[in-house]
């Protein structure tokens, strides 16, 4: 394969007209100065530790879990439920009512290997792995700056573009949530495919191109949406390269259909899709929307996302609160319209014949597709915050000084440059702070809450745990995880009756049976309940659910879950192995069973932080 024609490269930008690559020392001070302030923001995450779903890496790093598909390279395999004769179905770490097609399974050898590397070198000391982290965001940083400026963008445009890029918050938790760093990665993989395509096409070796193959690997190998490169090197071509030529939209379309400079990564992510299928690859979970089995359920999160997800990007709206309280998801949608109204106008105005803005806006819209499949929360936006910071970086070049658009009595542009730079210079960093506080106080006391909880670290094995209620849904979920890997404890088995702070009321029918009712919503309907599930609707009464030590059986269901469950355990529940759980004065505390025939009633817990999901 040769090299392209230079008849199709794109523009020159105007730092490579004075000698690309020899920019002055004072863009570049500024430039390091801002990869600087954007590391430095999030300095404080040396200080978070482990929390969740690190402590299933660790469990797998340190001792393995050879009945689960987890391995050193293969961390985010989590699997399916498991067989009735594994250690892993007897330990509880699937809760009782997880569906026997529920599959949480993602290909990422790249992000495993790299926390796999970090447990090689810092063992168990957590600074050591966010260390690692917030170098893998200064070298994010590094790349989207060179993109901005290899793409086009004016000198104080990259630089704009870097600073709302390097302070914007959406990126605290990718950063500080270790087992989250395969957002960096990937988003670090597809600007590397971009960088290293367009040095290839301005006339580059074919090393670039075979470098720009590589990086695409990776950051498919990083998380899912590495595979994002593909479509963007098809805007590439279709937006800035057709700038260049006098060719109508739909030959512009042909001609990147048949670019054999494509073809590889074509190839790559064909390959790459048949793999992840054929190998049981992917997510089967009500939380989980996957495109191609409910597209309606799909296209109904992008409904929200896109929306509420530009509003975050440009205005500082904060998506993590939908999750934490749906009852705000329309009233969100809504303010986000109205506040895109100001910024989206001006931004069409001043930037509507720049071909690198609408590269910059598309960049945005393919970044945010993948992510309505997950969970809303600003953490799905880093990707797609290089498009809007580029965005932002062009407008502010191109309308100029704020003192001469206010001399001039331009108005909506002086609203629109003033909120730009107030979310991204002023409301960013504070938003960075707040969220690390918060995080930092959920995770401290979810973490609590299991190193107090009145469980006998050295009680003879086996023992058997059963939680009936916390302060934290999140907690409760990893609590077999986290107690294993706290106290080197493989042999206590952690059973969680519900992942919420219903009260309940529990009346024991005989030696070895009880049911449990909800005093509020039904069970198995709450946002992490349904991470275990693979139906809405609640199931068919007397439906069973096996587990090791009981049997839980739908005796009152709802539409949307069981009101009431019994439960049959193997063994008397006044066992000496067997301990129950509840949450009273701020600890999870030893509780008997109620004696025959008799009631106790367990109140709800309040939550621990007014964001707490």
């Amino acid at each position: 394969m040769t090299s392209p024609s230079t008849a199709l490269e794109p523009p020159p930008s105007r730092a490579e007209s004075t000698g690309r690559g020899t920019a002055d020392r004072k863009t570049f001070r500024i430039a390091a100065l801002l990869v600087l302030a954007g590391v430095a923001l999030h300095a404080r995450s040396v200080q978070w530790g482990f929390f969740y779903d690190d402590y299933v890496h660790q469990l797998v790093l340190q001792r393995g879990v050879p009945e689960s598909g987890m391995r050193p390279w293969n961390l985010y395999n989590f699997g399916t439920f498991p067989a009735p004769d594994t250690k892993l179905f007897q330990s509880g770490a699937f809760p009782w009512w997880t569906s026997p097609d529920f599959k949480m399974s993602f290909f990422r050898p790249v992000t495993s290997l790299s926390i796999w590397l970090d447990h090689t070198i810092y063992g168990s000391w957590p600074p050591g792995y966010h260390v690692t982290s917030l170098l893998i965001f200064a070298v994010l940083l590094i790349l989207a700056y060179r993109l901005f400026c290899r793409l086009g963008a004016p000198p104080r445009a990259a630089l704009w573009a870097l600073a709302f890029f390097a302070l914007e918050d959406c990126h605290h938790l990718p950063i500080g949530w270790i087992a989250n760093r395969n957002t960096l990665l990937s988003a670090s993989f597809v600007i590397a495919t971009l960088l290293c395509y367009d040095r290839y096409r301005r006339g580059g070796t074919f090393g670039w191109l075979l470098g720009a193959i590589l990086c695409f690997l990776l950051g498919c190998g990083s998380k899912e949406s590495g595979l994002m490169a593909l479509p963007l090197l098809g805007l590439y071509h279709i937006v800035l390269v057709r700038r260049t030529t006098s060719h109508t939209f739909a030959r512009t379309c042909l001609d990147t259909l048949r670019t054999p400079a494509l073809y590889p990564f074509v190839a790559i992510a064909v390959a790459f899709v048949g793999f992840y299928v054929a190998n049981g690859y992917g997510a089967r979970s009500a939380m989980y929307t996957v495109a191609w089995v409910d597209p309606l359920a799909y296209l109904g999160k992008l409904v929200v996302l896109i929306p509420v997800g530009f509003a975050s990007l440009l205005a500082g709206m904060v998506t993590d609160l939908l999750p934490a309280m749906p009852e705000l998801l329309w009233p969100m949608v809504g303010a986000s319209l109205v506040i895109l109204v100001l910024p989206t106008t001006m931004l069409w105005r001043v930037l509507r014949n720049e071909p690198l803005a609408l590269f910059a806006l598309g960049w945005t819209v393919v970044c945010i597709l993948p992510e309505g499949a997950a969970e809303y929360s600003d953490r799905l936006l880093t990707g797609a915050a290089v498009g809007t910071s580029l965005l932002i970086g062009l407008f502010l070049d191109r309308v100029g000084p704020l003192r001469q658009l206010v001399r001039d009595r331009k108005l909506f542009r002086v609203a629109a440059t003033v909120g730009f730079l107030f979310a991204g210079l002023v409301l960013s960093p504070l938003l960075i702070s707040s969220r690390a506080d918060a995080i930092i106080d959920l995770a401290a006391k979810d973490i609590e809450m299991t190193r107090t909880a009145e469980i006998d670290a050295h009680a003879t094995p086996p023992q058997r745990v059963f939680v009936l209620n916390g302060h934290s849904p999140l907690a409760q979920l990893n609590l077999p995880i986290t107690w294993s890997v706290m106290y080197n404890d493989p042999d206590t088995y952690i059973y969680p009756f519900q992942l919420a702070r219903r009260p309940l009321i529990w009346t024991r029918l005989g030696e070895n049976a009880m049911t449990l009712t909800s005093d509020a919503e039904p069970f198995i309907s709450t946002r992490f309940e349904t991470l275990f599930r693979t139906e809405i609707s609640g199931p068919p009464k007397g439906k069973r659910y096996p587990t090791a030590e009981f049997d839980a059986i739908a005796e009152e269901v709802t539409p949307t879950g069981i009101r009431t469950v019994r439960f049959q355990f193997k063994s008397n529940l006044d066992d000496p192995s067997y301990r129950f759980l509840a949450w009273r004065d701020g600890q999870l505390k030893r509780i008997d069973p109620p004696a025959v025939g008799k009631t106790i009633h367990v109140a709800a817990v309040k939550r621990s932080h007014p964001f707490a999901p």
